[in-house]
């Protein structure tokens, strides 16, 4: 399985320039519906301009719903990469591949874009096939291909879980249903979107920034007594903090900091329920979304007891909640099962004509090297009306990094070792 996330799909040169690199990482059984790969192709050979239109066609005749379910919709063909192999082509020029393309496309046909990425100083070429819709023709190759086999013109080709190849009975009636199945024209929502309160805040997430506070507190506990059984306590208190130390790390700064929301107003007369909004961005320095209700721990575990030694007994520190969570239906929901930025959800609850609601508090975390501000794509839908609005949100970035030394001292809780 290819190691990038699938949830939109991968326009700007960047975004493709990991695809690839996702692609040489790959295993060699990792191609999908969405993506095939070439290891390298002559561009300006009859057989680079069949296979690159064989696949185009084949990407344009998937199942609407299966090509959905990854970037969008969106297929993809990468040539001059393969898993464990970055080769490299020869480039031509942009309008020369469209029409070496064409007699095996024809004049109406797929809409596919080429971009050229360069990885590690190679080129390669990136094609963009636009997401099969309900009602689309089923795409046909045009002129015949002699190779060491004739592929007659009418061949229908489809991409398959791991292959493009011509068509089964089976595909057949899947491109019959889909070209009868005309599309329902999609309402537009109107919704003014806003956001109030904290920034995104920066942190240090960082292996070695963690390192550095435990090495820290472990010494400072080790001054303290360093017989064996001290040692081995000691040891079994650090491992436990590490444990939970981003935890407490985000929760605290996220309690000193003030929450951010989401104000969403609906300026038209109609009654939408339960409108959700979902926020996707592709911003590496976005690292973690937080809203209260995961159970995180928020403080550190109880220090120890000094071997052979008597203390008073000091209660230990109970976690808090940060910000309130609501109890109403509102929520919000943080997905980080995939590699990349989170995906948050938020339930904005029903609009009334006219008026204006707002989702249940959050806080968004960067890396210390994010830009002075985070753009996030959103898509808005109600239940009870058949419409979605698409957009940005922009948020501003904090200045200041709140440095997990300054957010948390080393020697908090120590008592007996201090």
């Amino acid at each position: 399985m290819l190691d990038i996330p699938k949830g939109q799909a991968l326009r700007d040169p960047a975004e493709l320039k990991r695809l690839v690199e996702a692609v040489v990482a790959a295993g060699e059984h990792d191609e999908s519906r969405s993506v095939e790969w070439k290891s390298s192709l002559d561009l300006n050979s009859k057989e680079a301009a069949f296979s690159i239109a064989r696949t185009i066609l084949g990407m344009a005749n998937r199942h609407v719903a299966q090509a959905a379910a990854e970037f969008g919709g969106v297929g993809y063909m990468v040539v001059g990469a393969e898993p464990g192999n970055l080769v490299g082509i020869e480039t031509i020029d942009g309008v020369d591949l469209a029409n070496k393309l064409s007699p095996y496309l024809g004049v109406r046909h797929p809409q596919w874009s080429p971009q050229y990425i360069t990885v590690e100083g190679k080129q390669v070429l990136v094609i963009a096939i636009e997401p099969p819709q309900w009602g689309d023709d089923i795409w046909q190759l045009r002129q015949a291909y002699h190779g060491k086999r004739i592929t007659p013109a009418g061949t229908i080709f489809v991409r398959g879980p791991a292959n493009t190849a011509p068509h089964t009975a089976a595909d057949l009636d899947m491109l019959q249903e889909r070209l009868a199945r005309r599309p329902a024209e999609v309402a537009q929502l109107n919704l003014a979107v806003s956001h109030r309160g904290s920034p995104a805040l920066r942190l240090q997430f960082a292996p070695d920034a963690e390192d550095k506070w435990i090495h820290r507190r472990g010494e400072i506990m080790s001054m303290q007594d360093r017989s064996r059984e001290a040692l081995r306590a000691i040891a079994d208190h650090l491992s436990e903090t590490r444990k939970r130390l981003l935890q407490v790390y985000m929760t605290r700064v996220a309690n000193q900091s003030t929450s951010l929301v989401v104000e969403v107003r609906n300026p038209d007369v109609r009654n939408l329920p339960r409108v959700q909004m979902v926020l996707r961005t592709t911003d590496p320095a976005v690292a973690w979304a937080i809203h209260g209700g995961e159970g995180f721990h928020t403080t550190l575990p109880r220090e120890p007891d000094r071997p052979g030694r008597i203390f008073p007994f000091v209660p230990p520190l109970t976690d808090f909640d940060i910000d309130p969570i609501d109890t109403g239906s509102r929520w919000v929901q943080v997905d980080m099962s995939q590699p990349g930025p989170p995906v948050i959800r938020l339930l904005i609850d029903d609009l009334r004509p006219l008026g204006h609601e707002k989702s249940s508090a959050f806080h968004i975390f960067v890396t210390p090297d994010a830009g002075d501000t985070i753009s996030f794509d959103y898509e808005i839908t109600s239940t009870g009306v058949d419409a979605v609005q698409t957009g940005k949100l922009t948020i501003p970035v904090a200045p200041k990094v709140m440095r997990l030394l300054d957010v948390l001292p080393v020697d908090e809780g120590l008592q007996q070792w201090a």
